[in-house]
């Protein structure tokens, strides 16, 4: 439970590191479970924007988590 918990907080603190632009596509994307023409009709976006939104959004978070994981090995190995 303590890891799912530190786990999320890790997240939410990736995604702060995102603009807005970003951010919105991500949490509609996969919080709220909307699909993409969804997210494009609630954002009044073309499809091809939200994908690039998102593509754009995944490599941040990747690099902000993996950054993250470095950091947490290099705490915990000391």
């Amino acid at each position: 439970m303590a890891e799912a918990l530190a786990g999320s907080e890790t997240i939410r603190r990736a995604l702060a590191v995102l603009n807005l632009e970003h951010r919105e596509v991500i949490v509609l994307r996969y919080f709220a479970d909307l699909t993409i023409p969804d997210v494009a009709r609630s954002l009044n976006l073309r499809q091809g924007t939200v994908k690039s939104r998102l593509h754009r959004a995944l490599e941040q978070l990747r690099s902000q988590l993996s950054e993250h994981d470095v950091r947490e090995v290099q705490d915990h190995g000391t």
